[in-house]
């Protein structure tokens, strides 16, 4: 058991990009096959916090604002939506292949079988290609932005099996299927924060 251990312990990272996406909307996972961890039921303890961060590349179409939703997984097979950034925002502005970068802040808030256990989430994304709210090209006089996400109340998320085998795994999906709506994870690490 990490409870207690007061350490950083990095759980995965990848070592190489993940598969370049487009022309998607159903989550799919974003990360090489070797940076999917698997967490042992042992491990898990309230207070128990994970850190993730994230960076890649992303591009949108200008005729539409799709949106981009990120995610965090655990489940058996990554079937569990435990963290989602909910829906962010493009601008009006197309961008092809421009700086993405986010991290995600979960702390174990219980514990149990069947979908007794949650996690506590809150983050952030950051990139020129999105925006807070409306129909907006991008504002490049005031830098990129960084949002909240999710930009709503923070709750738990959705209930998982802490008691078994749980396959972390970050996903994303994009709500316009267009070749133009593009994402490529480039970095990523899952950390215990030791608490």
């Amino acid at each position: 058991m990490l409870g207690g251990l007061g350490y950083t312990k990095t759980l995965a990272a990848a070592r190489s990009d993940g598969s370049a996406l487009a022309s998607f909307t159903t989550a799919v996972t974003a990360l090489p096959s070797h940076a999917r961890f698997p967490m042992d039921p042992a491990d898990w303890y309230e207070g128990r916090v994970l850190s993730i961060r994230w960076a890649g590349r992303i591009g949108n179409v200008v005729t539409s604002q799709p949106t981009f939703t990120f995610q965090f997984q655990l489940g058996p097979t990554s079937n569990i939506t435990v963290f989602t950034t909910g829906a962010v925002l493009t601008s009006t502005t197309a961008h092809t292949t421009v700086p993405v970068w986010g991290e995600f802040l979960l702390t174990c808030r219980a514990l149990g079988a069947s979908t007794s256990a949650n996690l506590m989430g809150q983050g952030w994304v950051a990139s020129r290609a999105f925006l807070d709210a409306g129909a907006t090209a991008d504002i490049t006089t005031l830098g990129h932005p960084f949002l909240m996400a999710p930009e709503t109340t923070p709750a738990v998320g959705t209930g998982f099996d802490s008691t078994v085998i749980n396959v972390a795994d970050f996903f994303v999906a994009c709500s316009v299927s267009n070749a133009s709506n593009t994402f490529q994870l480039h970095q990523y690490v899952l950390q215990d924060l030791g608490a």
